[in-house]
């Protein structure tokens, strides 16, 4: 009998935010998951001593109780940590599926739209190819501070609620693009200019 093949012949585009979606799903099946296992495990060890002392057998329920107490206290400081992961995880998610739905736009005048390209050790959040050129997109999501938050843009300095961010977005952006514009010269031996988006300098708050 013949082996079955894919009808597809390269894989599928990715969607924005994919890789962040799979991070996610690491950090809850593979995290999340082995710390309520540990603290199913201890309070499982605890119940059976319980039940030897009750049944009059030879047991050290304190000692296992002690045990499990202190595995519940790991997991919960440890789950603590993974929901923190998480909710930054889904805002960045959600904000480059909100910036890569507006994208899709651009199909309409003619535009390609690739999003969540993998790169070397990180990953470009959108492409956009059009008329106007190839610009790679860089997408940050960050909470709002109460009761509003202010964005400043000066020269290549980004402030939101006049705090730098960990890491640069326009330097990121601008690193993207160079990495692209390598790529592509090295795949088609042709060079084309890859554009970072830069704006002007200004300030809004909303």
């Amino acid at each position: 009998m013949a082996a079955s093949l894919s009808p597809l012949k390269s894989k599928p585009l990715r969607l924005p935010g994919q890789s962040l979606d799979e991070q996610i799903d690491y950090v809850l099946n593979d995290r999340a998951a082995g710390y309520v296992f540990c603290a199913g495990c201890v309070c499982l060890l605890a119940a059976t001593e319980w039940f030897g002392y009750l049944m009059h057998r030879p047991r050290m329920p304190l000692l296992f109780t002690g045990m499990a107490l202190v595995g519940i206290g790991i997991v919960a400081w440890r789950l603590s940590a993974t929901k923190t992961q998480l909710r930054q995880l889904r805002l960045g998610r959600d904000g480059e599926r909100c910036v890569g739905q507006f994208l899709e736009r651009l199909r309409e005048d003619g535009g390609q739209v690739f999003h969540d390209v993998p790169a070397e050790g990180f990953n470009l959040d959108h492409v956009v190819i059009s008329r106007h050129g190839i610009f790679a997109i860089e997408t940050k999501t960050w909470t709002k501070p109460w009761p509003k938050a202010t964005i400043l843009v000066d020269g290549t300095e980004l402030l939101m609620a006049g705090r730098k961010p960990d890491s640069n977005p326009m330097e990121q952006a601008a690193g993207a693009a160079r990495w692209l514009e390598s790529l592509l010269a090295e795949s088609i031996s042709v060079e084309y200019p890859v554009k970072n988006l830069r704006v002007p300098n200004f300030e809004v708050s909303f």
